[in-house]
C-alpha cells in the first residue's frame, strides 16, 4: 500500500506543477488580453483537485503508511538531527500544507473576481508564489534525501 501511495503522490506532483505553470502562461497573456476562458477557469478546476488529492495522499503517507515518518515520530530528537528525516517530517510536510492553502486562497479570490484581467493578475501572483514554495518542497534527486522525478 506504502509503495502505491507514494508511486500515485509522486505522479499527482506533475499535474500539480503543469497545471500551475499552464495557469501562469495563460494569466500572463490574460491580464493583456482581458478575456478568462473555459480554459483558464478548467486549468484552475484541475489545480483545485490536483492540490486536494494530493493533500490527502500526503496526509495518508504522513500519518499512517510512510515508515520514514512512523521512525522519526518514534524518536523525535533523532529525527531532526537527521536531515533527511527532518525533511519529510518537517520540511516537506509545512513547505506543502502552506502551498496548498496558497493554492486555494489563489484560487478562490480569483473565482469571484469579476474582473478578467484581474482575476488573471491574482492568479498569477497565488499560483506563482504557490508554484514557489512547491518547488522548495520538492525531494528533488539531486538533494541529499532526493527521491526519483517519475518514481519514488
Amino acid at each position: 500500500m506504502y509503495a502505491a501511495l507514494l508511486g500515485t503522490h509522486s505522479w499527482v506532483r506533475w499535474i500539480l506543477l503543469i497545471s500551475m505553470v499552464l495557469i501562469l502562461f495563460r494569466s500572463f497573456g490574460g491580464m493583456k488580453k482581458g478575456t478568462y476562458t473555459g480554459v483558464d477557469k478548467n486549468a484552475a478546476l484541475v489545480l483545485f483537485w490536483a492540490l486536494n488529492i494530493q493533500f490527502i495522499l500526503g496526509l495518508a503517507l504522513y500519518f499512517v503508511f510512510s515508515p520514514i515518518t512512523q521512525a522519526a515520530f518514534g524518536n523525535m530528537s533523532e529525527a531532526m538531527a537527521d536531515s533527511s528525516l527532518r525533511f519529510f517530517v518537517v520540511e516537506h510536510f509545512v513547505a506543502m500544507f502552506l502551498a496548498i492553502a496558497v493554492g486555494h486562497v489563489g484560487i478562490a479570490r480569483a473565482k469571484r473576481e469579476q474582473d478578467p484581467a484581474r482575476k488573471h493578475k491574482l492568479l498569477l501572483i497565488w499560483i506563482g508564489l504557490c508554484l514557489l514554495i512547491v518547488i522548495a518542497g520538492i525531494p528533488w534527486p539531486f538533494l541529499p534525501y532526493g527521491r526519483g522525478l517519475f518514481f519514488f
